[in-house]
């Protein structure tokens, strides 16, 4: 395997990158030098993210390089265009590390030693994580060293399970096979909540199967009030993004029926979360939560046309 590149998209990064820096700089040396290049990709940050960085890193192997957007074009945005450039100069896989979240010692040598098996029609390897919360909590994930990792293969069950049960797949630590993130597509740039399951469910209706690794390999920061999570289930930005990804799966009919079940489910969540916020006088985000639950019945109601007119 040729060397690869570990990507670390930022915005406003400044007091936790030099921490992140710091979890690649400790990774065993055998593994740091299969490592190509750290690209910090910056979201047009306001704060010192890149000075950070560029006066943190010393090291001259692997090198930092640093793509700065004039303008905040978001997560999905900066990563897409990050991805095209590294496929364009030869890539096959990259590594990615969110600016606030911290590589465990273990996490090139994870990840090299699964890469290495060399499985076929893998489009990316992933793991478990630990939350590290601001007042120093850490809620432990699926932690399991030394368990062989298991495959979910590209399949209509692989699919089902995921639009049932969530995204399992963390973008923050995962490797991408970059020729055939390419043949899946790139992230929904309107989607900084759920562009991850969007992405997932693409990548299995594409007949791509993906490598999980047993064991927490990363510290994912968990903020109460500032993460992307909770952010959007503030402004009920994940009910709207469901909407869109339910949109565009009732185009497709080998996918309508499971999809069907998605949309009841969430028109049940729109409706209870619309009540709950009546009764705490949060009018606003109430009338969002309403109006959604508007919608669902809508993409409800359209999948039963489509089943008839099928």
């Amino acid at each position: 395997m040729s060397k690869v590149p570990i990507l670390i998209p930022a915005y406003n990064a400044e007091s936790t990158l030099v921490q992140t820096l710091q979890s690649i700089a400790d990774q065993p040396r055998e593994y740091l030098e299969r490592v190509d290049k750290i690209l910090l990709v910056d979201d047009c940050s306001s704060d010192g993210t890149i000075s950070s960085a560029i006066q943190y890193w010393k090291l001259g192997n692997p090198r930092l390089e640093v793509v700065s957007s004039q303008i905040n074009r978001g997560e999905r945005a900066v990563c897409n265009s990050a991805f095209r450039q590294l496929l364009r100069q030869g890539c096959t896989w990259c590594l990615v590390l969110h600016a606030d979240d911290l590589a465990k010692p273990n996490w090139l040598q994870a990840f090299f030693c699964a890469a290495d098996q060399d499985i076929p029609n893998i489009v990316s390897i992933g793991s478990s994580w630990d939350d590290l919360y601001e007042d120093g909590r850490v809620v432990l994930g699926d932690d399991q060293p030394g368990s062989p990792c298991k495959v979910f293969y590209g399949s209509s069950e692989s699919f089902s399970s995921a639009l049932r049960d969530g995204c399992w797949w963390h973008f923050s630590g995962c490797a991408i096979h970059l020729p055939r993130f390419n043949d899946v597509g790139y992230f929904d740039e309107r989607m900084p909540q759920l562009g991850d399951l969007d992405w997932l469910l693409r990548a299995y209706k594409s007949g791509f199967d993906f490598l999980y690794i047993p064991q927490t390999l990363i510290y994912y920061r968990n903020s109460s009030t500032a993460s992307v999570s909770s952010v959007s289930y503030r402004i009920n930005r994940d009910l709207s993004e469901s909407a869109l990804i339910a949109s565009k799966l009732l185009r497709d009919d080998s996918v309508r029926d499971v999809t069907r079940l998605f949309i009841a489910r969430l028109l049940s969540v729109s409706a209870r979360r619309a009540v709950t916020r009546f009764a705490q006088f949060r009018f606003s985000s109430s009338w969002s939560a309403f109006l959604l639950s508007l919608r669902f019945v809508s993409l409800l109601a359209k999948s039963y046309v489509l089943r008839i007119q099928r």
